[in-house]
């Protein structure tokens, strides 16, 4: 962490602190804890501490020790949930099949901007399966095992905190970035399918033009051929 995450973190021990003591204040973290917590977790990444906080209340209701947000043993399946739960974020927040390229190259660029250009190649390999949840449990595992071979020698925490003070300066405009860029998406979506009516509605008008024409020269070709028996 650095200290553009300090106001972050601070807000995240204020919410573990309601997570484990609820509405009890005198047991919530203090400033002097917060400034232990973070002298003693900040050569690590924020979204790894985030991560081991998750895993932490999902199997705990006390407030996580120091060695428990390091979490030294699970932190790399720590960095995989997280990657996991950021594809899953991404497709389904962007994911549109008849966007094609377009598409992909949405959700790349919403990973570079998060610090995350390294999952590029990754969503194009679990994008998919991830996004048709036909079996959720066995395809989180799989990707869980297959995480560490596929980032190996990948400087992920490098391309995070190269990134981190443009996501600050963002703020809230991120998502609404997001909304923008979703309601864009369906403008065109629309605006093709419009189209694509259109055209179906100018080949039936042909179509239907082409049947009166044959149908009236049929019609004519019987009046001679009455005309010409009598």
């Amino acid at each position: 962490m650095t200290e553009n995450n300090r106001e972050q973190f601070t807000l995240l021990m204020a919410k573990m602190g309601e997570a484990a003591v609820g509405n009890d204040e005198t047991k919530r973290p203090n400033k002097k804890k917060v400034e232990i917590y973070f002298d003693f977790l900040k050569d690590m990444e924020y979204d790894t501490i985030v991560a081991n906080a998750n895993l932490h209340f999902k199997k705990n209701k006390w407030f996580p020790a120091i060695c428990e947000l390091r979490n030294e043993n699970g932190t790399l399946d720590a960095v995989a949930i997280e990657a996991y739960n950021t594809i899953e974020e991404l497709m389904d927040s962007l994911y549109d099949p008849s966007l094609g390229i377009a598409c992909l190259n949405a959700m790349n660029e919403r990973l570079e901007n998060m610090g995350r250009a390294y999952l590029k190649p990754i969503l194009m390999k679990w994008g998919s399966e991830i996004w048709s949840r036909q079996n959720i449990t066995a395809t989180r595992a799989q990707f869980i095992k297959a995480f560490p071979v596929e980032t190996k020698g990948i400087d992920t925490s490098r391309q995070i905190e190269m990134k981190r003070p443009k996501l600050i300066a963002q703020g809230v405009s991120v998502s609404v970035a997001e909304l923008q860029e979703r309601l864009r998406f369906v403008r065109e979506r629309n605006m093709e399918r419009k189209q694509l009516e259109q055209h179906t509605e100018n080949i039936f008008e042909q179509q239907r033009k082409k049947i009166n024409e044959v149908m009236n020269e049929l019609h004519k070709e019987s009046a001679v051929q009455a005309v010409t028996k009598d």
